[in-house]
């Protein structure tokens, strides 16, 4: 599967997680959450950084 398209599926589940929720197995549904709990941790790290 070319690199452009998982890509996109990785972004499209976490822009709609509740149709991906219902969507992915049980090792998906880990992976999204690790995708928001990384996203939120750089974020906040980010934020800390630059105040």
């Amino acid at each position: 599967m070319p690199l452009d398209i998982v890509i996109g599926r990785a972004l499209a589940c976490c822009v709609y997680p509740s149709a991906s929720w219902r969507r992915l197995p049980a090792t998906g549904r880990v992976l999204l959450v690790a995708a928001y709990v990384g996203a939120g941790y750089v974020t906040v790290l980010t934020l800390l950084f630059i105040a």
